[in-house]
């Protein structure tokens, strides 16, 4: 996630299983992007990634995002050597804590 005075953007690479039990039998949803206009939706109902004239808001924030991962990543050695800010956010927000079996 990350956020200005206006806009807050959650990333989400949508690959990573339940491991609480509880699973809906569904495929794994993929990357998700939610904007949200904090001037006119400060409890973040609507998500507006999607409408005309935020797609380019959209690629600045991720690409924010992205550059906010790499600057403060604490395994800087493992990190991919691109320039593709999809794949540097998929590698940092895998779970460090356990193994997952798609990768």
């Amino acid at each position: 996630m990350i956020r200005t005075d206006r806009w807050k953007l959650i990333y989400g690479t949508g690959k990573r299983e339940r491991k609480d039990g509880y699973t809906t039998g569904k495929p794994l949803p993929g990357r998700t992007v939610r904007l949200y206009d904090l001037t006119s939706d400060s409890g973040e109902f609507k998500n507006v990634a999607k409408e005309p004239g935020n797609e380019e808001r959209v690629q600045h924030l991720t690409r924010l995002l992205a550059e906010h991962m790499k600057r403060t990543d604490r395994q800087a050695g493992l990190l991919p050597k691109t320039d593709d800010v999809h794949r540097l956010l998929e590698h940092c927000l895998q779970p460090r804590d356990v193994s997952l079996k798609s990768q």
